[in-house]
């Protein structure tokens, strides 16, 4: 994932926790996902370049567990 930047919330600075909002080398925003204690836990949402919702998914305990719209 070179020149993906991530914003989001760390415990102790390295386990994600909360919404992360995902940005590509172009600094477009392509995604947000829920993650719990280091773990995607809740939806998944990706955009395409104008921003619009591509698709989206939902995941409990680290799994995908189907798609989300």
């Amino acid at each position: 994932m070179d020149g993906v930047f991530i914003e989001a919330y760390m415990i102790n600075d390295s386990i994600l926790d909360g919404i992360a909002k995902v940005y590509d080398s172009a600094n477009i925003h392509v995604s947000n996902v829920s993650y719990e204690k280091g773990k995607r836990n809740g939806i998944a949402i990706n955009f395409d370049e104008t921003g619009k919702k591509r698709d989206s998914f939902y995941f409990i305990n680290n799994k995908i567990d189907g798609e989300f719209f």
